[in-house]
This record gives C-alpha cells, sequence and structure tokens, in this order.
C-alpha cells in the first residue's frame, strides 16, 4: 500500500492512498489539480515510453494504441510498488538468462518487449481497466513475471515522452522549411 506524505506538501499528516485505482483517484482530485495527459497511468507499476511517432493516436487511444507499438526502455520509472520490484527482479533475470525464450534477445529492450507481452500472443497486452472519471487508460496489464503474475505497465504520452528518433525527424522536418537550414 502506498502513502503520500501530507508534510512533503506543506501538510500535516501522510495521506494513505492505496494502490487500488479508486483511491489514487480520490487522492488526484483532490491534490491533483484535475485531469491531465498523465492521469491515466496513475495506476501503473512500472511506466515507459514507446516507439510510436502519432502524438494524436496516443492521446485519443491511450494504451489501445500503445500495445500495438514498441516500448522504448530509453525512460523506464518504477513506482515504489511490489509489482515494480518483481518486475525489476524478473527483467534482470531474463536479461541474464543463459537458455530459453530471453536468453537469444540482445539488448534490454528487446527482453522488455518479450516479457510483457504474452508469448505468442499479438499484442499479448489487455488494458487495465480504471474506474470513471478517469481520461483514456494509458495502463496495460503486462506479463513475464517470474511467479506467474502480472504487473500494471503504463505507457508514458507521446508527446511528452518521445524517443530520440522521432525527436530527431520532427526536428529534420522543421529545419527543411527553415531558410538557409542545412539537415
Amino acid at each position: 500500500e502506498e502513502r503520500w506524505d501530507g508534510a512533503a506538501r506543506g501538510g500535516g499528516d501522510e495521506e494513505q492512498g492505496g494502490e487500488d485505482s479508486a483511491a489514487q483517484l480520490k487522492y488526484l482530485r483532490v491534490h491533483g489539480g484535475g485531469s491531465d495527459d498523465c492521469m491515466g497511468i496513475s495506476a501503473a507499476e512500472v511506466m515507459v515510453s514507446s516507439d510510436n511517432l502519432s502524438p494524436r493516436h496516443d492521446q485519443d487511444e491511450g494504451a489501445m494504441y500503445a500495445r500495438r507499438g514498441v516500448f522504448n526502455t530509453g525512460i523506464v520509472f518504477l513506482k515504489h510498488t511490489k509489482g515494480a520490484k518483481k518486475f525489476a527482479e524478473a527483467w534482470n533475470a531474463h536479461l541474464n538468462a543463459k537458455e530459453g525464450r530471453y536468453a537469444r534477445l540482445t539488448s534490454d529492450q528487446q527482453v522488455f518487449n518479450a516479457m510483457a507481452r504474452e508469448e505468442g500472443q499479438w499484442p499479448g497486452l489487455s488494458p487495465h481497466v480504471l474506474p470513471a472519471g478517469f481520461p483514456t487508460t494509458r495502463v496495460l496489464v503486462a506479463n513475464g513475471l517470474l511467479d506467474g503474475s502480472t504487473f500494471r505497465l503504463g505507457v508514458l504520452p507521446v508527446a511528452l515522452f518521445n524517443p530520440g528518433h522521432v525527436y530527431f525527424l520532427q526536428r529534420e522536418k522543421l529545419l527543411q522549411t527553415m531558410p538557409g537550414a542545412e539537415p
């Protein structure tokens, strides 16, 4: 169970938020200042950027758009939860596998993408259902933990957390429109 420290915000007592979405929504409504691009990710235990290219589709469809793409491990956040700790242990074990499904994979990003999805399924991820009042969900139910359980994977908004090659391509196009600029 998570706790938010009221003293850190200038308030008093420690406030209990809980890991369940309803408690988080209540906390966000009271303290979070409303809905934004990241509110739909609050139920996640692990958050990652993606290599998807469309900020518009990402904003409209959230996790349903992201699950069809590749997760980019250039940005990974772990929330302080049991599920995130289990994820870190599993990711490390899969990265160091000498045999089996993960042994042939050559990068942390390949292992991350393989472990998050159900083996032999595409996209192999289902959306985490959020209570009424949340915007489009950015959270998926992901797999790959050593004990066979799942974890909540949040996909960061493309417009705010774009991968390097997307940033480069966007700036390349901008440079082409500027007089005297060379790509």
